[in-house]
């Protein structure tokens, strides 16, 4: 609408009865010359779709959140991990991540994840970057993972897993799970193995698409000299036509 911003009553529009009623609370000139109203009722139903909600001043959204069908989508690594394996194609990088998906964060990996690996596979270091971007970091992070990873079915083996991934020593480990509170913090992880099918998307032959941008640009070249030179050739015949149309009058 012309560019300009007024503040629409989501509160109004997102309220819970079959008719809402709608304000523009703003006095904009430009409402009233576009035949624009301040007030009208809907039926329409409202979705609001975003990464992180914020919504307003304090009380707007607490208007907002009591009125709606709040639906938070959080997904696990493992759930992550899985849907991944309907699209994506690169076997090796999705096997690294899922040895290592007990130590992923979970506030950090994504579907781009497995992407980006992917991209850094030419540089050679996609596994450092795997490790130092998207595995947990503190030693009590270690322990929960580990001994959630079912993969692992001694404690000398998570043990030997944990110096390895931390350099701490073994009675780290052990202080560090004798912190933890409760069995029930402590969730078995069970890693599925898929065989991916997905295709890697094709790698563009900059070269080759350099060479037929050229060659169409010529081609759009000869066609205007073409077209100029029928174009000439027909102003020729044209002026020779009259010419010899005047001679035969005369």
């Amino acid at each position: 609408m012309g560019g300009c911003q007024w503040s629409l009553s989501a509160p109004d529009l997102s309220e819970v009865k079959p008719r809402k009623g709608v304000h523009w609370r703003t006095d904009n000139k430009d409402l009233e010359r576009k035949g624009i109203p301040k007030f009208f009722e809907t039926t329409s139903r409202l979705c609001l779709i975003m990464n992180r909600f914020a919504f307003g001043d304090a009380h707007e959204y607490d208007a907002i959140v009591d009125r709606a069908q709040f639906i938070y989508f959080d997904p696990t690594p493992l759930e992550i991990h899985k849907n991944a394996a309907l699209w994506y194609w690169d076997q090796e990088v999705y096997d690294y991540i899922s040895d290592r998906l007990h130590i992923i964060d979970p506030d950090k990996l994504s579907a781009r994840a497995y992407v980006k690996a992917y991209e850094r596979k030419p540089k050679g270091d996609w596994k450092e970057f795997i490790d130092r971007r998207y595995c947990k970091q503190s030693g009590e992070q270690w322990v929960m993972a580990l001994e959630a990873n079912s993969k692992y079915q001694t404690v000398e083996e998570r043990v030997a897993a944990f110096i390895k991934g931390t350099g701490l020593s073994r009675a780290t480990y052990f202080n560090f799970k004798k912190a933890l509170k409760t069995d029930d913090q402590v969730q078995p992880l069970d890693v599925p193995r898929f065989t991916l099918t997905g295709k890697a998307p094709d790698v563009p032959d900059l070269e080759k698409e350099v060479k037929a941008a050229t060659e169409q640009e010529q081609r759009r070249v000869d066609q205007g000299q073409i077209e100029q030179q029928e174009e000439q050739e027909y102003q020729d015949w044209e002026e020779k036509f009259f010419d010899d149309e005047d001679e035969d009058d005369e």
